[in-house]
């Protein structure tokens, strides 16, 4: 028997739900910190497979030089 009058196996028996309550939380910390690490990867190799804004496959050809002055001008005030 120990000093408090309870046997060491019936201490143990009574903390037994606060060992496993402290497991759950460990495993849903170490899920979220998994998930969120999957994310961040995911989201690098998006961002990293898309095309870059000055390549060549995103350029497109120049459109037709236009000289007449009136059409230039409309065009030019449609940019506000």
């Amino acid at each position: 028997m120990r000093s408090g009058g309870e046997p060491k196996g019936v201490e143990a028996e009574m903390d037994w739900p606060q060992r496993v309550v402290s497991g759950m939380w460990q495993l849903l910390v170490g899920a979220l910190v998994a998930l969120v690490a999957v994310a961040v990867v995911c989201l690098i190799q998006f961002y990293s497979t898309r095309k870059a804004i000055f390549s060549l496959e995103s350029v497109r050809p120049p459109g037709p030089l236009v000289t007449d002055r009136k059409q230039r001008d409309k065009v030019l005030k449609q940019g506000k």
